[in-house]
């Protein structure tokens, strides 16, 4: 992958967020809620190199409550890699460096997904952002858009994202 060193860095700093993913609100269709079922985990990005980061989501069969469980965890470039400090063996940064960024909102009509993400300050300038993102499902596999809004100087950044569904 584009990023193998930083979705491994980044995997590794997501363990904890994916022992127990915050819950996000869900709105679901009965076909979609049988779509979704199961472990989700893979990466995002912009292609201009802006950001990149790891996904995981969860959705049991038994989640009625109209929530699943999910994290997003963001890291800046730093130069034209996305790299982190390695202190003896362990991850060391500085807190504004990795992000855990929190899914607002997720909608499922059939195959069709789209969401949005609280809103988070850019690690870089201090900036508010306003994320939502769009995409399908298509088997084992949740592909799609992300359009990042900057709400100061409303420049817009679109990138993509790809989970897919673990299988015990």
């Amino acid at each position: 992958m584009r990023f193998a060193t930083f979705a491994a860095i980044a995997a590794v700093f997501s363990t904890a967020c994916a022992v127990n993913p915050a819950p996000v609100p869900l709105s679901c269709d009965a076909e979609g809620r049988q779509l979704l079922i199961g472990n989700w985990s893979g990466e995002y990005f912009t292609p201009d190199g802006g950001r990149a980061g790891s996904i995981v989501f969860n959705f049991a069969p038994e989640d009625t409550l109209g929530y699943a469980h999910g994290d997003i965890v963001m890291a800046p470039p730093r130069g034209n890699q996305y790299l982190l400090p390695v202190d003896q063996g362990g991850i060391s940064a500085p807190e504004e460096t990795v992000q855990v960024l929190t899914i607002e909102f997720l909608g499922v009509v059939g195959h069709q997904v789209g969401g949005t993400l609280s809103p988070y300050r850019d690690p870089e300038t201090g900036e508010m952002l306003n994320t939502t993102f769009e995409g399908r499902i298509e088997g084992d596999k949740i592909s799609g858009t992300l359009t990042t809004v900057h709400t100061r100087s409303m420049q817009v950044d679109v990138g993509t994202w790809e989970v897919v569904r673990k299988h015990s």
